[in-house]
């Protein structure tokens, strides 16, 4: 029996060089002044991801009118579709596959939602990473590949997605209030846009096919 499906399966890190080291030792004094399990500051902003869209894939058919050879032992003269006397029939529309590359036809946007932490802190980083890839005068072209892993119940990866050569584009915004004293749960969002999407659909090379066992948890490499 398929169980229904899970939404928190899947595992979506920014590479350690997402966050240049000047801004990690901007902010690592403040992120490490107490005790914590991480020893880098991509692994604050890994730890606060909460959501993360999948782009979609849509195309637009092409069309062509065309008229057709009108078939007289199909066809009466008075049919609402006949020209006539003519030996054609009205023109009829075609739909064609687009001939653009599949890349073209997934929404080139994805978006990254945080939990915003104390201080704010995970915001003011990434703010200052999308200003340093926003400044000409950075080498950079584009942020590292970005990996989105989606797994089964029992921890397989069904599917990855390699979003290759991103730009980071912006970030939404958030409200600060004097008569808002709760300490709540807020997010706030990243957005993403990237040029080749690598997909692995059930990728079997992942999965060490001597210790998978039907009914059982397989290992990776």
């Amino acid at each position: 029996m398929f169980l229904n499906a899970r939404s928190d399966l899947f595992k979506v890190e920014f590479p350690r060089t997402f966050i240049p080291k000047a801004i990690k030792d901007k902010y690592s004094q403040y992120v490490f002044r107490m005790p914590t399990m991480i020893n880098d500051v991509t692994d604050l902003v890994n730890y606060t991801i909460q959501t993360v869209s999948i782009p979609t894939m849509n195309y637009t058919p092409v069309e062509q009118v065309k008229p057709e050879t009108k078939n007289r032992l199909a066809q009466r003269e008075d049919s609402p579709n006949s020209l006539g006397t003519s030996t054609t029939d009205a023109g009829r529309t075609r739909r064609w596959r687009s001939s653009q590359n599949y890349q073209e036809i997934f929404t080139k946007e994805f978006t990254v939602t945080f939990q915003l932490v104390d201080g704010h802190v995970n915001y003011w980083i990434l703010l200052d990473t999308l200003l340093y890839y926003y400044d000409p005068t950075t080498k950079a072209r584009f942020t590292d590949n970005i990996p989105i892993r989606i797994l089964d119940a029992e921890g397989n990866v069904m599917f990855t997605a390699l979003f290759i050569d991103c730009l980071f584009t912006g970030l939404t915004e958030y409200q600060l209030s004097y008569s808002d004293l709760s300490q709540e749960f807020k997010t706030f969002d990243a957005t993403f846009q990237y040029n080749t999407l690598d997909l692995q659909l059930l990728p079997q090379t992942q999965i060490n096919k001597d210790k998978f066992q039907v009914g059982s948890t397989a290992s990776f490499r």
